[in-house]
């Protein structure tokens, strides 16, 4: 099984937000795969927000498919297993921005750090999240002004902003890749693990994470 590829053009064109990147074996594609179990014009896929990629199956022979089942369309993140054919792609060689590089241990001997400050500012992340959910739901996206204008300094924010306002995918997508975003801004932050969906006001009862211990409250 040979999973090897090549890009038709330059490597920097690849991972630009909005730019639509074809996959397949042709030499005129984006992204060149040299598998011959992947169709000429095998799929599309474009980066809808930081985290979240619309992948379209361009009827190709032998299938597209995310976490072993085959898909027409559908929005997908680095952690999905994608597949075209017997290839597996993978999103972080088209979008470097996704390699994350290893967190440093915290030096022995420093003092701890203190993580209220930055714990309290996942409460606008939750609070814009449910807001944005709300309005995705109830169609209301006729604005720039749909999320509060103070959250605008926060970068999930401005995720969510360009999910809402894209015409590009259907409202259950745009609910798909808003999760997406929340569940990349939503973590402890020390070791940078997902909180989940859990309130905020339930991690500031809790107050510490039950992964590392650190204390937030």
């Amino acid at each position: 099984m040979c999973e090897h590829t090549e890009p038709a053009t330059k490597k920097h064109d690849h991972g630009k937000q909005g730019k639509l990147l074809t996959i397949g074996r042709s030499p005129n594609n984006n992204v060149k795969v040299q598998n011959p179990t992947v169709s000429g014009r095998h799929c599309t896929i474009e980066q809808i927000a930081a985290n979240s990629f619309l992948l379209i199956d361009v009827n190709s022979t032998n299938g597209t498919r995310v976490n072993d089942r085959r898909i027409r369309r559908k929005i997908v993140n680095q952690d999905d297993k994608i597949t075209l054919g017997d290839f597996t792609l993978r999103l972080e060689k088209l979008y470097p921005h996704l390699r994350q590089a290893p967190q440093a241990p915290q030096p022995k001997g420093d003092p701890a750090v203190d993580y209220t400050e930055k714990f309290r500012e996942l409460k606008e992340v939750w609070d814009s999240y449910q807001q944005a959910k709300t309005q995705i739901v109830n169609k209301d996206m006729t604005k720039k002004g749909i999320i509060r204008a103070g959250l605008s300094f926060i970068p999930f924010a401005g995720h969510a902003i360009g999910i809402m306002l894209t015409s590009k995918i259907s409202p259950h997508e745009k609910l798909q890749a808003l999760r997406n975003e929340f569940t990349n801004s939503y973590l402890c932050p020390k070791c940078r693990t997902p909180l989940g969906e859990f309130p905020h006001e339930v991690l500031a009862k809790q107050g510490s994470c039950r992964y590392c211990k650190v204390k937030w409250t």
